[in-house]
């Protein structure tokens, strides 16, 4: 008995669209269906775990904490914590962090071994900041809203003690020495001095104005306290709780860290983080304290709206969080620059597909990139750095670019679609949003969001000639303007532009000038031409419509309802279809153009800003802002997958789970509605006499509906190949009188009449079965054969690089594949496989090496590489031979020259002169004369 599969052609059915998988930015895995992805949203604070040497970043947005490798600088783990979590503090005891949710008025306790929330504690209003207390094992939280810290037993999970403080504590540091905790009040301006011993305030000491971030500097047993409105740092003594300093440190200081100097650390630094600096007003920095002194040493660019940051004692790295781009800036303490930045979280905005490669390109706002999509395998095969803030993006395909609006640069960005580079930058007005290519002219149309003021104009056009604005072009009233989005009819010449605070202004692109307004619902955000029907359908976020306008009367011809806050549109021709992303209900609505109504709603990820469409594939691509992800939606039909059972007796119950559906029938039949794509199924039935002929397997749906039959068999006369050893998941096979099976389950049954029958097992590459081959007898019971699988290991050969040149016992190593070997012997050998493998050589000081080949190839024997070093020489010019016997005569002429001047003074000097005796050497200055 054997089951089969075949297709029968039937029209489909009508369309309807569904999320196919949605593709996570951040680290470009592709999901099936609507995955939610807590991806890093505004980074607030971080905390250094020395035990596993990790960064936990708080993401207040998103309610979560990433888990960054410090030795990688990768993230290994998103963890999701309560609403608005802002503070973090290290328990090394528990080997646990601790992270105050502010929103929600509680810690969560994350444990390192597992990164996950292993208990969850309620606490005061507003929890902020933390100190931890080692000598009790307490966590010491501000809560700020409350105006009071609570007091967390680590071992108990429980708050034993609740301490009034000043206005508003922000943070707290704890000094080992005195066992003290002190306390930031941003609101009164001063630092509580809490004993650890009385859980009291035993002190109050004034500084400067919102004291946002402490830090116990105990090399110097010194508090240093960032003061965000006085943009200073107080210095305060532990041992006398007196302010005794103050450094101007920047502008908005918040985080603060301390960095001790390795075997010096009485000369430390102190990190403190500047919101904004003074150079520009968006971009924060560091600046780098010396705790002798007390003076800035240095001052270190990071992103935007830095906040948070903790130091890395293993690697010398201090790490800041920038809330404003996202992502972690890494810092050398040795160098005091930045050594590269983490990103956290993506923040996609828009998109736009390129006809000319087939690809999509989604900007992401806060990293300042745009990411390019490839439409056949739905992956990121490029980011490319563009201009800050980019909002809006347009294809133009005469040049084959793409043109990107930078919010925040005020410029536009212009990407070759042939390499994904930037190929120049086009300064235009102030906040540059939507942005629409002119087929007919070779223009772009920029609004400009931000020219909202008398005299200013609110429409660039550029030239894809010359990447040049040729044009400013004044969409609307100051009071009815703010441009956010355009729309490009070909038909007519015209460009349609949003205007947010007022209605859509109608550009005639030969003569650059508006020749018609249009009232629209209120705060219009998107635009769409629909060129089947004539027609410009107009997003409005306040009232969820679409507004239908006629390009022949420039008049609201209908208005349809769509989601909630719809934020963009596209025309999908192929389809004769618009679909919405809505921002505030999360989901696409799909509109039919001939009957200007909605006609469905698919689900996608948080907060979609945008939307575009693929006509290759058929897909429609939506940047869910909040979640960092890509929403996929198919446009395509549903097919019909059918089940057909043959074997079982009439009215037994069996079943099928297909793609994440369960299905149970006693009929003969089970039917599915599936997209395409290739799908694993299960069949069981309830009757233990019986078992599936072919119980798993996989179905492939390309466009029409698919039949699978599925025969069943008596448990009596089964045959049960059961395997061992393989992978999940892997495919194998037996074959037995005359036929094969394969599956990716434990498990291969056949059904055969009484006899001897030969089998064999099906190669499966790097394993070897046992047994690979048999007989078997079938007598009317139930036949039960195992198979195990061993990995092949692969044979190795030794690969030997013998050194010469070195002295003896100088250290040299080599690395080949991932492995590297030191040695003080003059030979280093490797066991490896057939193949070929790059090497390197580590330089030895002092001298220079020589290899014939930057890689080996091991082909069934030994190898053995030679490496020969040759000491460094510097050159330089010797100095001429001396001839010992001229310098000789040379010594004696001057002694006989210098024996006769001798000889004439004496005959000169009178009789009884003898020479005057020097005066004696005063050691300081003789009285006056």
């Amino acid at each position: 008995m054997s089951g089969g599969q075949h297709k029968i052609a039937l029209a489909p059915k009508a369309a309807s669209p569904y999320l196919r998988e949605t593709l996570v930015l951040l680290n470009d895995t592709v999901i099936p269906g609507n995955f939610f992805s807590v991806t890093g949203a505004e980074p607030l604070a971080d905390v250094y775990d020395s035990g596993t040497g990790q960064i936990f970043v708080t993401n207040s947005y998103s309610n979560s904490v990433s888990v960054v490798s410090a030795s990688s600088n990768t993230i290994t783990a998103i963890v999701p914590v309560g609403v608005y979590p802002v503070g973090a503090v290290y328990d090394p005891e528990l080997g646990e962090v601790f992270v105050a949710n502010y929103e929600s008025n509680s810690v969560s306790i994350i444990s390192d071994s597992t990164d996950t929330v292993v208990a969850t504690v309620g606490v005061g209003d507003g929890p902020y900041g933390m100190a931890f207390y080692p000598g009790q094992d307490e966590v010491f939280v501000t809560d700020a809203l409350a105006h009071n810290v609570s007091v967390i037993a680590a071992a108990t999970d429980a708050v034993v003690a609740t301490i009034p403080v000043g206005s508003t504590p922000l943070s707290a540091a704890y000094d080992n020495v005195t066992e003290q905790v002190f306390v930031a009040n941003y609101g009164s301006d001063n630092v509580s001095v809490i004993s650890d011993m009385t859980d009291t305030v035993v002190a109050e000491v004034p500084v400067g104005s919102e004291p946002a971030g402490i830090v116990y500097d105990d090399g110097k047993g010194e508090v240093f306290v960032t003061n965000f409105n006085s943009s200073n740092v107080s210095v305060i003594s532990a041992a006398t709780d007196v302010d005794v300093a103050s450094i101007p440190a920047g502008s908005y200081l918040s985080g603060i860290a301390y960095a001790p100097t390795p075997g010096d650390p009485a000369n430390g630094e102190i990190f403190a983080v500047n919101v904004a600096s003074n150079a520009n007003p968006d971009v924060g920095n560091v600046s780098v304290i010396s705790d002798t002194t007390n003076r800035v040493l240095a001052y270190v660019s990071c992103g935007l709206s830095s906040q948070g940051v903790t130091f890395d004692p293993a690697n010398g790295e201090v790490f800041v969080t920038n809330s404003g781009s996202t992502n972690l800036s890494v810092i050398s303490d040795a160098t005091n620059s930045m050594i590269t930045s983490i990103l956290l979280g993506a923040y996609p905005v828009a998109a736009v597909h390129d006809g000319g490669t087939g690809e999509v390109f989604v900007a992401d706002s806060r990293a300042n990139t745009v990411d390019v999509i490839s439409g056949e395998t739905n992956q990121v095969v490029a980011k490319v750095r563009v201009g800050g803030g980019p909002q809006g993006l347009a294809y133009d395909s005469r040049m084959k670019e793409i043109f990107v609006t930078n919010e925040v640069s005020d410029s536009v960005s212009v990407i070759a679609d042939s390499n994904n580079s930037v190929v120049a930058t086009i300064p235009v007005g102030v906040y540059p949003m939507g942005i629409a290519y002119d087929s007919s002219k070779g223009e772009l149309f920029v609004a400009n969001g931000g020219n909202t003021y008398p005299g200013q104009y609110n429409v660039s056009v550029i030239s894809d000639a010359s990447n040049k604005v040729v044009a400013s072009i004044v969409s609307g009233t100051p009071n009815s303007s703010g441009p956010l989005d355009l729309a490009y009819d070909s038909a007519r010449g015209e460009v349609f532009v949003v205007n947010y605070f007022g209605g859509v202004a109608v550009i005639n692109d030969t003569t650059d000038s508006v020749v018609a307004n249009i009232s629209v619902r209120p705060y219009p955000s998107a635009a769409a031409y629909d060129r089947a029907q004539g027609e410009v359908f107009v997003t409005s976020s306040a009232s969820g419509d679409v507004s239908v306008i006629s390009d022949t009367t420039d008049k609201v011809m209908s208005n349809i309802t769509a989601g909630n806050d719809p934020r963009g549109i596209v025309y999908a021709p192929g389809l004769n279809e618009l679909f919405t992303s809505n921002y505030g209900s999360d989901t696409v609505t799909a509109i039919t153009d001939s009957t200007n109504t909605a006609t469905a709603n698919v689900s996608v990820g948080p907060n979609p800003a945008d939307v575009a469409w693929d006509p290759a594939n058929g897909n429609l691509y939506v940047p869910d802002f909040s979640d960092g992800t890509v929403s996929i939606i198919a446009s395509g039909y549903l097919q019909n997958v059918t089940f057909t059972e043959t074997g079982l007796p009439s009215g037994t119950n069996w079943s099928v789970s297909l793609n994440g559906s369960n299905e149970v029938s006693a009929l003969g039949t089970l039917n599915f509605t599936e997209p395409n794509g290739a799908y694993n199924f299960t069949v069981a039935t309830t009757d233990s006499a019986f078992a599936p002929y072919n119980y798993a397997g996989s179905v492939t749906v390309d466009g029409a509906p698919v039949f699978i039959d599925v025969g069943f068999i008596s448990t009596e006369s089964m045959i049960n190949f059961t395997e061992t050893g393989l992978p999940s998941g892997t495919n194998w096979s037996v074959s037995i009188g005359g036929e094969q099976l394969e599956t990716p389950a434990s498990s291969i049954l056949f059904g055969e009449l009484n006899g001897t029958y030969a089998y064999t097992v099906g190669v499966v590459t790097g394993y070897a079965a046992s047994p690979v081959s048999g007989s078997l007898d079938v007598n009317g019971t139930p036949v039960a054969v195992p198979i195990s699988f061993a990995a092949i290991q692969p044979t190795t050969y030794t690969v030997t690089f013998q050194e010469s040149g070195l002295p003896t016992g100088t250290s040299w190593s080599v690395t080949l594949a991932t492995k590297t070997i030191s040695s003080t012997n003059s030979t280093i050998s490797f066991q490896q496989p057939n193949g070929s493998f790059v090497y390197e050589v580590a330089p030895v000081a002092g001298f220079t090496f020589h290899t014939p080949d930057p890689s080996v190839s091991i082909s069934g024997t030994p190898v053995e590489v030679t490496v020969t070093f040759s000491p460094i020489t510097t050159s330089h010019t010797s100095p001429p031979p001396i001839d010992y016997a001229l310098l000789a005569l040379v010594v004696a002429v001057l002694v006989l020259a210098v024996g006769v001047v001798l000889m004439r003074w004496r005959r000169k000097r009178p009789p009884g002169a003898e020479p005057k005796s020097s005066p004696a050497r005063s050691n300081g200055p003789g009285p006056p004369s």
